[in-house]
């Protein structure tokens, strides 16, 4: 049963989704059992400190269960935190410290899982920058115009084939796009 709509990018490594904390502590413990179930061992979180929400106004960190859920699994868990305001495209250097923290975590064998609030936007561009970056390996091009395209694909795929929410909207902003659209293999 999934308790949270998520896609695996890159199978067993990088995963995306939906914030994983909740304002009832109790669907949190769960939302955040089942990633740790599923093998996350770093959270890549994009949201802001304090950031609102529509539906229940500002979001509830999720830092303290998800220690106390990896402690009761036995597991070593972390959360990182890139704070980039909704609707925007990290700067190039943020962007470059994400994608290095990533690759680190995936060389040391912790598989991810990339969020933001509703894991469109801000998520969307993290991992179309994160797929460019290695297209030659997962998109199977090492052109620099078909690289951002083929990324911008493979979201929507994955996307829809996991029956995630707004599945073609990812991500959703003009300068995220065009952060995807203008990243360079391997930067």
């Amino acid at each position: 049963m999934t308790v949270l709509p998520f896609y695996w990018l890159v199978p067993g490594q990088v995963a995306a989704g939906l914030y994983p904390g909740s304002p009832d502590p109790g669907q949190a413990r769960e939302k955040l059992r089942w990633l740790v179930g599923q093998g996350i061992r770093a959270f890549v979180d994009l949201t802001e400190p304090g950031e609102i929400t529509r539906s229940f106004g500002p979001l509830v960190p999720y830092e303290g269960v998800l220690r106390e859920v990896a402690g009761e699994a036995g597991e070593t868990v972390e959360r990182l935190s890139f704070p980039i305001p909704d609707g925007e495209a990290p700067s190039p250097e943020t962007m470059v410290r994400i994608l290095d923290a990533m690759d680190e975590r995936m060389a040391a064998g912790s598989p991810l899982y990339v969020h933001c609030l509703g894991g469109r936007g801000r998520t969307g561009v993290v991992v179309g920058c994160f797929l460019v970056r290695h297209a030659p390996r997962l998109l199977g091009t090492d052109d620099p115009v078909e690289a951002p395209r083929r990324a911008l694909a493979q979201i929507v795929q994955e996307r829809v084939a996991q029956g995630m929410p707004f599945a073609g909207d990812s991500p959703q902003t003009c300068p995220q796009f065009e952060r995807v659209g203008s990243w360079r293999i391997g930067r």
